[in-house]
Formats: C-alpha cells, sequence, structure tokens
C-alpha cells in the first residue's frame, strides 16, 4: 500500500489517532483502516466507512450527497489529477478526504462552503501501470468524525476495433442555451451484444453516454466535457443506435463526443463522427449554440417561472418553434391560479372570460374582464377599484392588479 499526497498534519493526525484510540494491546481500534483490495487492484469491499469516532453527536459527522464528477482515467488524464466537487452536508475548513479509507489521503481541499469542498483526485491510488480499472471509496472526516463513503470509478480507454466501435453520424448540431437539444444519435457496434440481442441490451451490457466539451480537447484525457446517459433508440442490423438531449451551459461552439461501455463503466470506447474505427478529436462532431426565443420551452418545467404561460407546447415539425403558452385546455385555466380567465381560447390559446365581469370574479389579476390587444379576453382591470386594494393590490400600467 503506498501513500500519495500525505501532508505533515495528516501524519501527526494518523499517529495521534493511534495512540488516543488504542486499546490496552497498542492496536487502534478507530481511525480511517485501508480497505483490502483484490487482485488487480480493485477493492474487494465497497462498504461504506463507518464514522471514526462513533461518540461524536450524529448531527456533526459530514455527509457526502453526491460526488461530480463520479468517475475518471486511472492514469489522471490530463494533468494526472482529476478536478472533483463533494456536494454534503457539515464541511469544514482543513477537512482530509480519504481514498479507500486511507490508500490515499488528501488535504489540499478548497473550502467552498459548509455543503460543498472541491480537490483533486489522484491518479489510481492502485498504479501504476495505469492500465487496470478500480473502484474506491472517498470519505471526509472534519474533526468531529469520518463521513460515509460514496464510490469514484477510475476507468481505462478501450480503444475502438472491428470488435467495438461506433459512429455519430451527423457531424453538425444545434442547441439553444440552458436547454436540451433536438436528441443527437450514436450508432454502436459491440460484437457479442448489439449482434446477439433485439432491442434494448440494458445498462449492464452497454452503457452509452453522449458528451459535449471544448472543441479540440480530448474526452480522453481532458475535464471539459459534460456526459449525458444515451437511451436505446433502435436496432440497426448488427448495431443499436442511442441519443441523448445535451444541454450546453454556454453559447458557444461544442465538440460532441460519445462513448460506450460493456463492463458498467469500467473500461470506454470513445467514438467521433467518422467510421474508421478511432477516435481522433478533430473528428468530434459539432454543436452549435444560440440564445433560447423568449417563452421558449422543451418540458413544463421550463415554463414554470412564467406566471400566466405555464404549458409547453412542443412543435412536431420544427424544434426551434417551441413555446410555453397559456393553455390547450380550460382545464389549463383552471389549473393556474394566476391565469388570466377561467376558460381556454383554444384558438388563441389564452385564458379569458368568455362570460364577461362574472368570470373574473375572485381573480387576483383583476375584476374587469378586458379584451386584448391581440384578441380575446382577460381579467384585469382600469383602475384600483378593480383590485383587492385595501390589501395593497394596486392597478398597474399593463391593466393587470399587482
Amino acid at each position: 500500500m503506498k501513500l500519495i499526497k500525505v501532508s505533515l498534519l495528516a501524519l501527526l493526525f494518523a499517529a495521534a489517532s493511534a495512540c488516543s484510540d488504542s486499546g490496552g494491546n497498542g492496536t487502534p481500534d478507530k481511525g480511517p483502516t485501508p480497505d483490502a483490495a483484490t487482485e488487480g487492484g480493485n477493492k474487494a469491499d465497497l462498504t461504506p466507512d463507518s464514522p471514526t469516532q462513533p461518540d461524536a453527536p450524529v448531527a456533526d459527522l459530514p455527509v457526502i450527497e453526491r460526488i461530480i464528477p463520479a468517475s475518471g482515467p486511472s492514469d489522471g488524464g490530463k494533468s494526472g489529477e482529476i478536478p472533483v466537487t463533494l456536494v454534503g452536508q457539515n464541511f469544514k475548513p482543513g477537512m482530509t478526504v480519504y481514498i479507500d479509507g486511507g490508500q490515499a489521503i488528501i488535504t489540499a481541499i478548497q473550502y467552498t462552503s459548509g455543503v460543498s469542498i472541491s480537490f483533486k483526485m489522484p491518479k489510481n491510488p492502485y498504479g501504476p501501470p495505469y492500465d487496470q480499472a478500480s473502484l474506491v471509496s472517498v470519505s471526509v472526516n472534519n474533526g468531529a468524525g469520518t463521513s460515509k463513503s460514496v464510490n469514484f470509478q477510475y476507468w481505462v480507454e478501450k480503444a475502438a476495433d472491428t470488435d467495438n466501435n461506433g459512429v455519430i453520424p451527423t457531424a453538425q448540431h444545434e442547441a439553444f442555451r440552458d436547454y436540451a437539444s433536438p436528441p443527437v444519435e450514436v450508432r454502436v457496434y459491440a460484437k457479442g451484444v448489439t449482434d446477439t440481442t433485439t432491442g434494448d441490451p440494458g445498462a449492464a451490457k452497454l452503457r452509452v453516454q453522449i458528451g459535449i466539451g471544448k472543441q479540440g480537447d480530448d474526452a480522453t484525457k481532458d475535464y471539459s466535457f459534460i456526459w449525458t446517459e444515451a437511451t436505446f433508440k433502435s436496432d440497426d442490423s448488427n448495431h443499436d443506435v442511442f441519443e441523448a438531449g445535451l444541454t450546453p451551459p454556454l453559447e458557444q461552439d461544442y465538440a460532441v463526443v460519445a462513448r460506450f461501455s460493456t463492463n458498467g463503466g469500467r473500461n470506454w470506447t470513445f467514438v467521433d463522427s467518422t467510421d474508421d474505427m478511432k477516435y481522433t478529436p478533430a473528428d468530434a462532431a459539432v454543436l452549435k449554440v444560440s440564445p433560447a426565443p423568449q417563452n421558449y420551452c422543451v418540458t413544463k418545467q421550463d415554463c414554470a417561472t412564467n406566471a400566466y404561460a405555464q404549458v409547453c407546447k412542443l412543435d412536431p415539425t420544427d424544434w426551434k418553434a417551441h413555446r410555453c403558452i397559456e393553455c390547450k385546455a380550460t382545464a389549463d385555466c383552471t389549473a393556474n391560479k394566476n391565469a388570466l380567465g377561467p376558460t381556454c381560447d383554444t384558438q388563441s390559446e389564452t385564458c379569458g372570460c368568455p362570460g364577461g365581469d362574472g368570470d373574473c370574479a375572485g381573480r387576483p389579476t383583476g375584476k374587469k374582464c378586458l379584451n386584448r390587444n391581440g384578441g380575446g379576453t382577460a381579467c384585469g382591470c382600469g383602475s384600483d377599484d378593480d383590485c383587492d386594494w385595501p390589501n395593497g393590490q394596486m392597478c398597474q400600467m399593463n391593466g393587470l392588479c399587482a
């Protein structure tokens, strides 16, 4: 077993633990203990670590909820270290991170807040060589005790060949910033899987991801790529077709790369837009990103912040024409407490008040049924008297009470 990045502080901490926690025989019965490893450098037991100080109040112990990313190249990638963020609770400055209970100890930690810390995962602690995958545990100690662990997968690239290959058949794609793109497809061949099964082979046999990253970056080494799980679409002879919508965070051109694994993510084969059985960063597909138009949507959730138009209408012929509307049916108006009327005008796709002022009784937008400029009606106001002004509502310039 070898320790990497062991600071003087970590050594003193370990020594102090051995003295203070030892029983009559001098053997420590607390503190981070390295887990056993199987032949080939993989962890034998991934049971979450027990807190190192069981007498500490549970409320004081650190809790890890997520590790981002949850995997990385065994050799550490481009810089030899993998940037990682932990999200959880009870994080404190000066914390220590343990890999496999102590196989590697990390003290160079960037404390962001009580719920987030960042650090750099080292190369696979069971190397060199770094040609084997390992599933390791990650836990943290905040002084009060050690958290239960989460898993991190060190993976190894499996180069494309005649038995394992694929292609992203469309080289150019478009999307709006912060919204899922139309599905991007990847065609995969994995001998013994895609040529022997009909339908979705399942993630245990074939796991496929599509990622976006900085153009020119090597997806096998660089950390810029954001990976999205792809879902099975169809059989295509001896190949399977998978697809995923990609959500870009910035307005720029991205490289699009796919990868697939037949062993649960321990090995990945990378795929570009050429069918030449090798991955080349320069041959990645491209995702061009632009700002979304007003009231654009892909899911109902995209319309949740719109007070009046809370229904997402998807255009089956033009994805750029998706938009939030007020209603498709009257049920959409009754479900929205802020709707501008109780009844849906299906032609204009707006909620209105065809029954006149009586339809506006109790409406928060106003007691008066008004004609809309573009057609249709809406419950609004002509003066403060049309609003619940004793409780602070007043008629605004747009003809609605607020």
